[in-house]
């Protein structure tokens, strides 16, 4: 008893811990969110285990073994929901759209055992022995036998997607991770396997077994988890976290593009001049960029390691409509353990632009398409951006050309180049 009351103390106290230092990373990130639901969830349960063997009578006591066994049941549920979202195992394995199946039987299992925990007698007896409180038989066989299947479902369910997990991933990171959840989480059920079923079932060594010692793999379970957090970051990078702790003050544009190409990440200065672009979904990084299929491709290159960091020139558009120019540094971003975070955009106000605008009397139009084309879009690709006809483009570079007395795109390119010394290198 006094081995099961400390481990649970312990317990309680690395959850809280881990709990308030993920809520202070992160309380948005839904990983996160379910991992401090999970830790409320593992105190409230040890807490309830604690008071169940300080009260005397019987009804109270039953009434803690059934809000512990609801907690339980609840517990294997979010976990089940916390190693999809951390593991993002659906994704990995291009079946995303199946997700929400799985959420569903989960939930409705829940339903039903919840159901039964309230609405029927209590499938065991308990008797005080000794100053605890032990079980003393099965009065329902078929209620133990749901409940035993309901765990046996979930702790399989938890062990195989942190299995596949390991095995898809291609992040070092991930893989490290994966391995240690994965043999906490088995020691933790073996542990369990073996007292319940050999010791007290088999060889019936342990007699009259005490109400909540399944503290043990709570324990194995949580020191895991804990070793993770402290070891491999789990739970702890987060685009949000770099954003807001690091690149918020920055005077420069910083985005982070995924693999996928999304923005994952964006300082202060970047979400200003996205949100004043009005395109209505600020993560789209293709939405945002006239000259994105050019930059596109380089950046692909990049990330398959044909390519290494390049420059050029992009716009990004205000809340005017007006392109303003920027001097763009795109790197490849990794973390400690070498695996790609995506492509770092660093990005600069071109302001030497606005001497060459307001010099040859160039219109917000016509720098509009200068500054595409010196990033290499053709005249089709910047009537297919300005939703033009390609002969207006025609007409608007034959303008600009006369005003800036040049004769061509390399003429164009390299004095622009003179306004800007850091522009686009190709």
């Amino acid at each position: 008893m006094i081995t099961i009351l400390i481990l649970s103390v312990v317990t309680l106290c690395i959850t809280i811990i881990m709990g308030l230092y993920v809520f202070r990373i992160n309380p948005r990130n839904k990983v996160n969110v379910t991992f401090i639901a999970l830790a409320l969830l593992l105190v409230l349960s040890n807490c309830v285990l604690i008071a169940l063997h300080l009260v005397p009578d019987a009804d109270t006591a039953v009434f803690l073994y059934r809000a512990g066994a609801a907690s339980g049941t609840i517990f294997g549920t979010l976990l089940i929901i916390l190693v999809t979202f951390a593991s993002d195992i659906f994704t990995l394995y291009g079946i995303r759209k199946y997700q929400h199946v799985l959420f569903l039987i989960i939930g409705a299992v829940q339903a039903v055992h919840l159901y039964n925990n309230y609405s029927i007698p209590l499938f065991v007896s308990l008797a005080r022995v000794d100053g605890t409180w032990r079980l003393t038989g099965i009065l329902d066989h078929a209620h133990f036998m749901f409940t035993s299947s309901h765990w046996l479902v979930s702790t399989v369910t938890c062990g195989l997607m942190l299995f596949l997990w390991k095995k898809k991933t291609k992040s070092i990171r991930e893989k490290k991770q994966a391995t240690v959840l994965l043999a906490s989480f088995a020691l933790g059920c073996g542990v369990t396997v073996v007292y319940m079923v050999f010791l007290i079932f088999v060889f019936k060594l342990v007699e009259n077994p005490i109400a909540g010692d399944s503290a043990f793999f709570f324990f194995i379970w949580t020191a895991g988890i804990w070793y993770c957090i402290y070891r491999y970051r789990f739970l702890s990078i987060t685009p949000d976290y770099i954003s807001g702790e690091v690149l918020s003050n920055i005077n420069e544009s910083v985005i982070l593009v995924n693999p996928e190409k999304k923005i994952v990440m964006l300082n202060k200065r970047a979400r200003e001049l996205l949100n004043g672009g009005g395109t209505g979904d600020v993560l789209q990084f293709s939405k945002n960029i006239p000259e994105y299929s050019m930059i596109d491709n380089k950046a692909q290159a990049l990330l398959e390691g044909r390519g290494g960091n390049f420059s050029c020139r992009v716009s990004y558009f205000d809340g005017s409509g007006n392109a303003r120019h920027f001097n763009a540094r795109f790197s490849l971003v990794r973390d400690r353990f070498d695996d790609i975070l995506g492509v770092l955009i660093i990005a600069r106000e071109d302001k030497d632009l606005q001497h060459l605008q307001s010099f040859y009397n160039i219109t917000g139009r016509q720098m509009d398409i200068i500054s595409m084309a010196v990033s290499g879009l053709s005249n089709r690709e910047l009537a297919a951006h300005l939703a033009i006809s390609e002969k207006t483009v025609e007409n608007h570079m034959i303008n600009i050309y006369n005003k800036l007395g040049i004769n061509n795109k390399i003429e164009l390119y390299n004095l622009v180049k003179q306004y800007s010394p850091s522009g686009a290198d190709g």
